[in-house]
């Protein structure tokens, strides 16, 4: 039963991989400045909070640190899919927002091996997921000062963002030492329409006056990566540490501008191109370090830090400047797993994870740092020997009504598809 659960969920994600562009649920923090970063994560890491960036793990990718491929030895496919509830509060209205879609599709493969099979040489990566998030809509009703009764309704709303399909690979220098390398190539849109509707008793025709903008990015980014491991501490436990960092870059950007009137029914009777412009847009560099400690393939302890730092304020084009600060994440997470080689027993074979992290968002929101705390929960469920069903869940809330003036409590659910396969299998006879 649970083998076919696992081949129709794959099923599902594999179609809904082109709805990779979709949104997670609304937040109005999702417009400020480049949009939501996602992170790198797959759903094994986000039980942990989303730590990882020192641990290796056999049975899946460390998609965090490419240098820690080379302790992949089989063919392993990763999809994951995300469902968010969010509850928005303000010191006087509150509302409820939804959402989901894929957040991740790659697979890896070992690329070369020592000529005895003792170990990874060269382990490679190929992969797509979204990078940042836009998603929001903010509206407004009123009277102007001073009218006859004249009211206004006001509509903001943008969605979209920047994908990333990326190649990462990792080689390994020594026994305990290894570096890797990921190449990204970012692009897609984010379209953004600022509408006003004015309802006047009198009026015969209303009229909806619409300005609409599309920022389109496109441009590559690198980020080289390292992983050290001592194998036995006190005779049974290891400890690793490592690194990434991602360059700061300015990626190209077309932006597009048009001005429409529609009637009450929605028909566009003007449209009008404003202006086309190319730009560029500012990313982050991104530095996430870290050290974990364990017992073989039982326990696992791990504690990253992150750092993003803008050069000068950033934004789309278009939209709104944001001053910036050194945004940053601490995360802390563990896993267990009763007895992976049990035999009698699933529940054994089970890993469980829990995790927790702080984050201080590099936008400020009412010139107040924006912080985001919460715990995560997960499990993967063996499917076969090799591989797994994921899934992780995460309470958290971001902002904070006295500071920010906007408050956001927030639920998540992760799942994931593990499937780990041996590809390029040596002939043994003629």
């Amino acid at each position: 039963m649970l083998k076919q659960f696992f081949r129709i969920f794959s099923f599902i994600l594999l179609l809904s991989a082109g709805e990779l562009l979709g949104q997670a649920a609304p937040s109005p923090f999702s417009g400020l400045g480049l949009g939501d970063f996602n992170g790198s994560g797959l759903v094994n890491n986000q039980g942990m909070a989303g730590s990882g960036v020192s641990l290796p793990q056999v049975w899946y990718l460390n998609n965090i640190n490419p240098a820690m491929l080379v302790y992949n030895r089989l063919t392993s496919f990763h999809a994951g899919m995300i469902f968010d509830q969010r509850n928005l509060k303000t010191g006087t209205q509150s509302e409820k927002t939804v959402g989901g879609n894929v957040s991740y599709l790659t697979l890896g493969f070992p690329l070369l091996t020592k000529k005895d099979n003792s170990a990874i040489l060269w382990g490679s990566a190929i992969g797509l997921m979204p990078y940042t998030t836009v998603n929001y809509k903010i509206e407004s009703t009123g009277t102007i000062a001073g009218s006859q009764n004249i009211n206004y309704f006001l509509e903001e709303k943008a969605e979209g963002g920047f994908n990333s399909i990326y190649w990462s690979n990792g080689i390994r220098l020594t026994k305990s030492l290894s570096a890797g390398l990921k190449a990204s190539y970012l692009f897609s849109s984010v379209i953004a329409n600022y509408s006003n509707l004015l309802n006047q008793p009198a009026q015969l025709f209303r009229y909806e006056i619409t300005l609409n903008e599309i920022v389109s990015v496109r441009g590559g980014r690198l980020s080289p990566s390292f992983h050290y491991r001592i194998d036995s501490v006190a005779g049974k436990y290891f400890f690793n540490v490592g690194g990434t960092y991602e360059f700061s870059d300015n990626l190209n950007s077309d932006f597009f501008q048009k001005f429409e009137r529609k009637n009450s029914q929605g028909v566009v009777l003007q449209t009008d191109s404003l202006q086309s412009k190319t730009a560029t847009i500012t990313f982050p560099s991104i530095l996430t370090a870290g050290i974990s400690f364990g017992n073989a393939d039982k326990w696992a302890v791990s504690a990253d830090y992150t750092q993003m730092k803008f050069d000068g304020s950033t934004t789309r084009v278009g939209a709104d400047s944001y001053p910036v600060t050194s945004g940053s994440r601490i995360a802390v997470g563990a896993e267990i797993t009763p007895d992976s080689r049990s035999l009698s027993s699933v529940l054994k074979r089970i890993t469980y994870r829990t995790g927790i992290s702080l984050e201080k968002s590099p936008y400020t929101v009412s010139g107040k740092v924006l912080e985001d705390l919460g715990i995560n929960f997960g499990m993967s469920l063996p499917v076969s020997r090799i591989s797994n069903l994921d899934m992780a869940v995460r309470f958290g809330k971001r902002g904070d009504i006295n500071t920010n003036g906007l408050s956001e409590n927030y639920f998540k659910v992760y799942f994931g598809v593990t499937y780990n396969d041996q590809w390029f299998i040596k002939s043994r006879f003629d």
